[in-house]
């Protein structure tokens, strides 16, 4: 059992949970399937502040990186739907010293600043619509912040192995569990945007996967019931109960892998959808969020 905490303002402390009572996967069933593993790490301060974070499954370990404004003493314990499981308690020191520059970027009205209270201009890329190769991410990331611009959009593309339920040529994974590869690829984007100063437009998934018109690339999805998948056309997509449980896993897992990281500004469901359905894509998209 591993954990990474990044308290916020404070960055780079880490704790490790290793000894006897330690589970590599301490769970039955699918690790990103909610219903039945809603793991969290429970923090605790001295003075008695109690705080909870969504953990998340990697390489056979559950992890968690957690923030929190003040610097001190905490004690982090884990649970499985609400109830202790017997793994040892972990502590850590969040030094003063360890205090982030800048923080998240926050929407006030119309004014988007940081926690320090400096105001923020978007202005930057769509980096996946240039660099088609998702392993060239990062580099182009660094290239962006040395340019001085300070955001980039990035889709979760099937193409270039970003999308964790769809990969190009690949049945979908079980319902409950994602694509380890693209996970992985997520984790290097978001924390190379991070080294660069970059602050992210992460986009859940691309387009074109369920669209008919714009840019489709329908006839790849694996979800398709001609490519194997479930579904006979893009459109149900929105309302089938299945297919939204995919997308809740996926949604669930992004933010509790990338969600401390202040370089993930914002959070897009869709950028760019089209439908030849009788409902408007926002018709979809208000169905889908039920």
């Amino acid at each position: 059992m591993g954990f990474g905490v990044d308290f916020y303002p404070f960055t780079n402390n880490r704790l490790g949970w290793a000894g006897p009572g330690v589970i590599r996967r301490p769970t039955p069933g699918a690790p990103c399937d909610y219903r039945v593993n809603d793991l969290r790490v429970v923090i605790t301060s001295a003075d008695g502040h109690r705080e909870e974070r969504l953990a998340y499954f990697d390489q056979g370990h559950w992890r968690e990186w957690l923030t929190t404004q003040q610097p001190g003493a905490y004690h982090a314990t884990l649970t499985r739907n609400a109830a202790g499981l017997d793994v040892p308690a972990a502590g850590v020191v969040v030094p003063e010293t360890a205090r982030l520059a800048e923080g998240f970027v926050r929407l006030e009205g119309t004014r988007v600043s940081t926690d320090a209270g400096t105001v923020k201009i978007p202005l930057g890329i769509t980096a996946t619509g240039i660099v088609r190769t998702s392993q060239r991410s990062p580099e182009q990331l660094q290239r962006t912040g040395a340019a001085k611009t300070n955001s980039a959009r990035v889709w979760a593309c099937a193409w270039d192995g970003k999308n964790t339920l769809f990969h190009r040529g690949c049945p979908p994974p079980p319902l409950g569990e994602l694509l380890p590869s693209a996970l992985h690829l997520w984790d290097g984007i978001v924390s190379a945007a991070e080294t660069a100063g970059v602050r992210l437009r992460f986009v859940i998934c691309n387009y074109g996967l369920l669209s008919s018109r714009n840019d489709s690339n329908w006839g790849e999805n694996t979800s398709s019931r001609i490519n194997g998948g479930f579904l006979d056309r893009p459109q149900p997509f929105f309302t089938d109960e299945e297919a939204k449980e995919y997308s809740r896993c996926w949604l669930r897992d992004a933010i509790r892998r990338c969600g401390h990281w202040p370089a993930a500004m914002d959070w897009s469901t869709w950028d760019g959808w089209t439908s030849s359905s009788e409902l408007t894509p926002l018709g979809m998209a208000l169905i889908w969020q039920t």
